[in-house]
């Protein structure tokens, strides 16, 4: 429910809910000034700390160990490259990244297209450009973040 204060499966942040979308369950979450949205089923609700939670980076308390700048998605067909994205995204947002490197390979194509599409939706996405030919070239997608 609006106002309720949960934990994010996974991802080691906590936030209150701001709204709910009951035709796709998802919500939107306040992550100390950070904007989330999940899935109902990926957070549990917790009691509220008696006392608001000393900012940091970003706002979270805590940002999540794994929260790296880079992910590789050579191998994987376009539905498992994009079931990781969002999770990586919220990742690197809470996290106060600017940037993030998406390593899809050349292939087919078919990847690195789902990925531009999906950079092309995201609300946290920019813009994005090949990576320079040093760092993967047409094989990586750099995306800058909003700040």
């Amino acid at each position: 429910r609006v106002g309720d204060f949960v934990a994010v499966h996974g991802l080691g942040v906590t936030g209150v809910v701001r709204s709910v979308d009951e035709g796709s369950g998802r919500l939107t979450l306040d992550c100390g000034g950070k904007t989330l949205s999940v899935g109902a089923a990926d957070v549990e609700v917790r009691d509220a700390p008696a006392q608001p939670p000393g900012r940091r980076r970003g706002g979270v308390e805590t940002p999540p160990a794994d929260a790296g700048w880079e992910i590789n998605l050579i191998g994987q067909t376009v539905d498992e490259a994009e079931a990781q994205l969002e999770p990586f995204m919220d990742r690197a947002v809470l996290a106060g990244l600017t940037q993030v490197r998406i390593i899809h390979g050349i292939g087919t194509g078919r990847l690195k297209t789902a990925v531009r599409q999906w950079a092309r939706r995201h609300p946290q996405v920019a813009s994005w450009e090949d990576a320079e030919p040093a760092g993967g070239g047409p094989g990586v997608t750099i995306l800058t973040l909003r700040g």
